[in-house]
This record gives structure tokens, sequence and C-alpha cells, in this order.
């Protein structure tokens, strides 16, 4: 949850579109390793699981965002 606003994020393109917008000042190691695992899945280097994984990581570790479920 952002703002008020929930965001479901159903694929990897989804998830990217969601730190771009909901944490745009993130930055550190947590969320390097996820946008480079984002690029690595969109290279086909990585698999989509290694990716979600990264970016829930990055979620849970955001002041700014609340996670409402994971699978």
């Amino acid at each position: 949850m952002f703002n008020g606003d929930t965001r479901d994020c159903a694929s990897t393109m989804d998830a990217a579109d969601c730190v771009f917008s909901c944490c745009p000042e993130e930055s550190g190691p947590v969320y390097d390793t996820a946008m480079r695992c984002f690029a690595e899945v969109f290279d086909k280097r990585q698999s989509p699981t290694k990716a979600r994984d990264a970016f829930v990581e990055l979620i849970e570790s955001s002041p700014s965002i609340e996670v409402v479920a994971t699978r």
C-alpha cells in the first residue's frame, strides 16, 4: 500500500514499474539488487522468481510502502 492505494504486481514489468513510481528516491544495496534482477530478467539471464524475491525484499524494507500480501 502506497499513499493509501493498493497495487497488484502480476509480472516483473509490473514490479519494476511499481518500484520506479512508488520508490523513486530509494537507493542502497537492496534497491540495486532489485534493479539488477529486473534487468537480468528482461535480458533473459535471470528467472522471474529471483526478481520477485528481490522485489519483495525491497518493498518490505521501504518505509513508505506497506506490504498487504505476498503469494
